[in-house]
């Protein structure tokens, strides 16, 4: 009856996906076409998750 609650699961994805952004960032040498598409997300979408990111004080390759 009991369902296990997890905290901060939302949270833990989206380090995550800072992770992910950030390792596909350097093995694309920066190119945000490049990341958005191997990601499987468009260029602004890309562009509105690292600008979160850097509101959130997230170092990110120029």
């Amino acid at each position: 009856e009991s369902v296990p609650v997890v905290e901060g699961l939302g949270d833990e994805l989206k380090a995550q996906e800072h992770v992910i952004i950030l390792e596909t960032l350097a093995q694309c040498q920066g190119s945000r076409k490049q990341v958005a598409e191997k990601l499987g997300i468009s260029a602004r979408t890309l562009r509105y998750k690292m600008a979160r990111m850097r509101d959130m004080g997230i170092e990110l390759p120029a």
